[in-house]
Order: C-alpha cells, then structure tokens, then sequence
C-alpha cells in the first residue's frame, strides 16, 4: 500500500472520480518518487487535482507541494497558449478555405475533469475541404501561404507529415493519418481513417471554429496511435488515460471496434489496456469490455509502460550516413527485443515489417521533395 506506483494510481482514481479517499501510510510514502513517476507518464497535473484535496495529515511537505502546484501551473499556462495557437492556425486554414482537424491534443483534454492539467506537445492537423476530403494539395496551399506571409520555415521529414514551427509549437501537418510507410498494416486502418475524418465536427473556441474528429474516428485513431507507440517508441499511462477517458465520455460502439482490432491484431492490446484501465484506474469493468482475460499480458503490458525506456532519437535531416546507420541498426535491434509487443499490435512480421520499410524509404528518397517540386 505505500509503494510509490500503488500511490500514483490511488491518487489517479481520486481524481478520475472512481473512489474518494486513499489508502496508506504517509510516513513511509517516498512522494519524490511519486512526483517523478507522475512526470515521468505525463499524468502529474492529474494526480494533482486528488494531492491537493489531501488533508495535511497525510500529505508531505511545504516544499514538495509547492514544486508539485508550480509544474502544475506552468502546465496550465502551456494549455492556454496551446488553445491560443489552436484557434489561430485554424482561423489561416479557415481563411483559405480549407478545415484544420485537431489529431488527439486538444479534442482528448475535452474529456478530462480538468483538460488544463494535462501535458501539450505537438500540434496534428489533417486537412480537409468543405466537402470533408483531405489532399496533399491543401498541404501545399496552406504551407506556402505561412512561407510567404510569416517566413515560415517548412520541413519534409517523411512522406507521413511536414513539420513547421507556429506559435512556439510545432505543427505536424499530415499527409496521411497514420504513418503506411512504416507498416503494412497501418494501410487499410488509413483508408478508414480518411474515409472517418469526413464526419469531422465543428466546436468553437472564443471566436473562432476549430474541428474536432468524431466518436468512431477517434475510437480507432487512439487505439492504433497508443498500440503503435506502444511497440515502436514507447506508451504512457498518459496515453492510456487519452483512452480512458474517451471512452468513459462518449458512446463507443465496441463491435465496430473489435471488429477493426481483430482485423488489424490489435484485439489482444485492445484487452490489456482495457484491463489496466479497470484495475488500476478503477473503472467498472462493463465499461471497458475485455473479451478475454490474460492477466500475465495485461502485467507485462502495464510494466513496459511504467518502465519502457528504449527510446530512440531519430537523426535530423542534417545527420551524417554515420547517424543514419547507427539508428537503423539500434532501432532494428529494439524491434528484435520488442518483437512480443509487435505480435500483439501490428499484422505482419518483424520481416515483413522491415522490407515494407525499406520499400517505401526508397521511394521517399526520391520523391522525398515532392511538395517543393510542385510550388
């Protein structure tokens, strides 16, 4: 009861609304290790919205708590400014005809009980016509026009996303929802992706009118994004919680998703996550069906989660055929380590996966500049 961990989730289910109190002995609680593992997972404006309602008899110094309100505050200040930029680059979108859907972000803290307290990073937009169509020649309206009314620097890293700083953010502008260079399988959840992104949905923002995806969008969306993450970069309970509290918000329709994990083998990620989000997060269990239960998966799902840290740094444009290398034979050897959890995300073998891979970066090497070749 007076593991650190064990606090982190007591503190996560006071704050999700899924009990009222917490169990253990203040004296022994190590809360720098609490704060850390917090951080660490991006949940720490979550935990504490339930730290700060402790009474003082359980609740451990000044000194801690006022370094625990500053990381919150800052992240508050972070999501306002983020809303800020939001509106702005979709008012430019707006103003050029075109729609700027909103990827994960900012449509999942709509979903928390405080969406301020929760970590902003990148900004993902895939755009869209008036008729709810996305093609790469809106990529390209837009793009030129930040080139040539701000000075605005654009970035081709990949045939996945252009890259360019706005606000002080970077906005990840998507050529295709999901990255179908790097797997095979992510092709046919693409094109239903891109078929979903049509029932976009309009929310305003002061004066301005942002789109967000819709239930069934996002029902797969997150699911395929956190289970990718999961195997290739690394997951986060706060991923976890993205997913969590999507589905306590809004009318799921799990056929329809079991239906699409099934098809695309990630039904067995689908449970573990489920899993976690009722004992750990404190759910009731008819709200995260689990068709079958492993226990021994959902252990191992959650440990990679908590302690997952192979990471790699993919080398900039500017890196030497040295860095290329060295990051191809680091990420091939992850993927031989992690080849339990592509088993349990993507349909296709670790062979198929690398000469799927080795396909498509041949054709972007040279087609790599498409977008500028066709100013």
């Amino acid at each position: 009861m007076n593991d650190y961990r064990d606090v982190a989730f007591q503190l996560l289910r006071v704050a999700l609304g899924n009990v009222d109190h917490v169990e253990y002995d203040p004296v022994l609680v190590d809360w720098q290790r609490v704060l850390e593992l917090a951080s660490r997972q991006g949940v720490a404006g979550v935990c504490f919205e339930a730290f700060s309602r402790l009474p003082e008899s359980v609740r451990p110094n000044d000194k801690l708590f006022i370094k625990w309100l500053g990381h919150t505050l800052l992240l508050e200040d972070r999501y306002n400014l983020y809303r800020e930029v939001i509106t702005r680059l979709s008012d430019v979108a707006r103003g050029l005809d075109m729609r700027a859907l909103v990827l994960k972000g900012y449509g999942c803290s709509l979903n928390y009980p405080q969406p301020k307290h929760l970590p902003c990073g990148d900004i993902d937009i895939f755009l869209l016509d008036d008729n709810g169509s996305h093609s790469d020649r809106l990529m390209q309206r837009l793009e030129i026009y930040l080139e040539k009314k701000y000075g605005i620097n654009v970035n081709y890293p990949n045939g996945h996303h252009s890259q360019f700083m706005f606000g002080g953010f970077l906005v990840e502008n998507h050529s295709t929802v999901l990255d179908v260079d790097a797997h095979k399988s992510s092709v046919y959840l693409n094109g239903l992706l891109d078929t979903l992104a049509a029932a976009a949905e309009p929310t305003i923002i002061g004066n301005s009118e942002i789109w967000l995806p819709s239930v069934k969008f996002n029902s797969i969306h997150l699911l395929r994004h956190m289970a990718s993450d999961f195997a290739s970069v690394r997951t986060t309970l706060r991923n976890v919680l993205d997913w969590s509290s999507f589905v306590t918000m809004n009318t799921v329709d799990w056929t329809f998703v079991r239906e699409v994990a099934r098809r695309a083998n990630m039904h067995r990620f689908l449970d573990a996550v489920n899993a976690i989000c009722v004992t750990q997060f404190g759910y009731p269990s008819n709200i995260f069906p689990i068709e079958d239960i492993d226990e021994k998966l959902t252990k191992r799902v959650l440990d990679e989660i908590l302690n997952g840290t192979d990471a790699i740094v993919f080398p900039s444009d500017e890196g030497s055929l040295w860095d290329r290398v060295t990051y191809d034979l680091l990420k091939t050897r992850r993927m031989w380590k992690n080849r339990w959890k592509y088993s349990i995300v993507y349909d296709e073998s670790l062979f198929e996966s690398f000469l799927w891979k080795a396909r498509y970066r041949m054709k972007n090497r040279d087609d790599k500049n498409r977008f500028v070749n066709n100013v």
